[in-house]
């Protein structure tokens, strides 16, 4: 699923279970896929979903953009992201949980996979 209309952005409680990362993915087409912004009130859990093609140039978190959210990705794949595939800016004892997930050929100034 490509994007047309920009990030997609999370600002209350979303739960998506995705039928396997080998089924569906988000395509970034090199911009932002999703931010989770924790100070509206964002928790995010996510279950069998595909992230490829993200991009944050400058800003990090090229597939997803965690601000102050907990997360929970299970079973997901995190593939040909720019900028760290996943960003995680922790304010306030907020989680980020990352179980049984692929990481491939994503870039980053301070790590391609999480920072």
């Amino acid at each position: 699923i490509g994007l047309t209309s920009g990030t997609l952005v999370v600002t209350g409680p979303l739960t998506v279970e995705g039928p396997g990362a080998a089924q569906i993915a988000l395509q970034g087409n090199g911009a932002p896929i999703l931010r989770a912004d924790g100070f509206s009130g964002a928790t995010l859990s996510v279950r069998g979903l595909a992230f490829q093609g993200g991009g944050a140039p400058g800003a990090g978190g090229g597939a997803v953009d965690l601000v102050a959210a907990s997360a929970t990705f299970a079973e997901c794949l995190f593939a040909d992201n720019a900028d760290s595939a996943l960003l995680a800016r922790s304010y306030g004892g907020r989680t980020l949980e990352v179980r049984a997930c692929r990481f491939e050929r994503n870039s980053g100034l301070d790590g391609g996979a999480v920072n």
